[in-house]
């Protein structure tokens, strides 16, 4: 009896989230896809100045990072269970092979704002190790802000949205976005084996200038 009042006070708590982040409809969104009842829908973030806003002048977007928002709307009667470990960005620079990027941690964006500058490059580069000192109050902070904006959740509630950020180091070449995707492998329903199909939301609708 513990267990079940445990489990949907977690579920509660998942909805009220839900309810709060859940003023944009995805299905209104350029880039999204839906099967099974589950549409996903991705917003990526593009304008300078909303980075500045959102994390002042030293933000994920002048150290060549987007932000994805990523919407998640369950219409089933059951919560789905999604592994954000294997969510890729598929990126196709043109005249190379297709590019699968690993999600950046708040930590991993931190570093590379405050701590590693802004090195440049023509690839979109595999994110590198960057040296753990100079973690400062300013760097907490930053952290801090990149958390609360990012996706974070691995269930998702039945009839409810929820959304949150995820990272992407794009070496300044946002205009790759054009030719992205957001591949999301990794879903299944928690109250069977049940897996779902995979996601992969083409960017180019949302990435246009």
């Amino acid at each position: 009896m513990i267990r079940l009042r445990t489990v949907l006070a977690i579920f509660a708590a998942l909805a009220a989230c839900a309810y709060a982040g859940a003023q944009t409809d995805p299905a209104t969104l350029p880039a999204h896809d839906a099967h099974q009842q589950l549409l996903i829908g991705v917003q990526p973030w593009l304008d300078a100045a909303r980075y500045k806003q959102e994390f002042g002048n030293k933000n994920p977007y002048t150290s060549g990072i987007v932000a994805l928002d990523v919407y998640f709307r369950n219409d089933n009667d059951s919560p789905i269970r999604l592994d954000l470990s294997t969510i890729r960005l598929v990126v196709n620079p043109g005249g190379e092979d297709a590019q699968r990027i690993e999600p950046l941690s708040s930590e991993e964006v931190a570093d590379d704002v405050l701590l590693a500058g802004n090195a440049g490059g023509t690839r979109v580069p595999v994110p590198s190790v960057i040296p753990k000192g100079g973690r400062d109050k300013t760097w907490t902070k930053l952290d801090d802000k990149l958390r609360s904006d990012s996706l974070s959740i691995d269930i998702l509630p039945p009839h409810a949205t929820v959304h949150g950020c995820i990272y992407f180091n794009m070496d300044h070449r946002f205009e790759y976005l054009r030719r992205s995707s957001l591949y999301i492998p990794d879903l299944s329903f928690m109250a069977s084996d049940k897996v779902l199909l995979f996601f992969e939301v083409s960017l180019a609708s949302a990435a246009k200038p």
